[in-house]
């Protein structure tokens, strides 16, 4: 009994030695990151304010912005469920290129919550400047090359869409 007692002791000691060491590296992750973000934050709050005059710049309710190149009226607008086909490039706000892509095919329902707005108000053939905040994109977790709490810009064209 007294072997059954000490081994829940030593399990429950490592237990918490493992979620105390969690929750210390997620603590400096978010601090690691914590310039970064009101950067990113500070950043995107200023680019609305410059352009809020601009004609072709607009803001959606969930904060997405986005910078109209070029749009001649077409019928084919992308659903939900649409398969489509883009050329993008994607950049952090320091410039870096982060992904570029020429005519590749796409489930909409499967990309970031900034293309899935952003990609619905288009029609194809037309081409606009997203300038997504992290919450529309990859948020505080980050993917890849993009750091967590980056606000993204993608150049993107809607070349095709296929709707089911």
């Amino acid at each position: 009994m007294k072997y059954l007692a000490n081994n829940m002791i030593n399990k429950l000691t490592i237990f918490s030695f493992i979620l105390f060491s969690i929750v210390l590296i997620s603590a400096c992750e978010e601090e690691k990151y914590a310039d970064w973000k009101i950067m990113n934050d500070q950043w995107l709050e200023e680019f609305k304010e410059i352009h809020k005059n601009d004609s072709n710049f607009f803001v959606t309710e969930s904060g997405l912005c986005y910078h109209v190149i070029y749009n001649e009226y077409k019928y084919t607008r992308p659903h939900p469920t649409s398969r489509v086909k883009v050329s993008y490039k994607g950049q952090l706000i320091s410039g870096k290129v982060f992904d570029e892509k020429e005519n590749t095919y796409m489930y909409l329902q499967e990309s970031i919550k900034g293309w899935q707005e952003g990609l619905r108000l288009m029609r194809d053939g037309w081409h606009f400047i997203f300038y997504i905040p992290a919450e529309l994109a990859y948020g505080k977790k980050g993917q890849g090359l993009v750091p967590p709490h980056s606000v993204l810009k993608f150049d993107l064209e809607l070349i095709k869409t296929d709707n089911y």
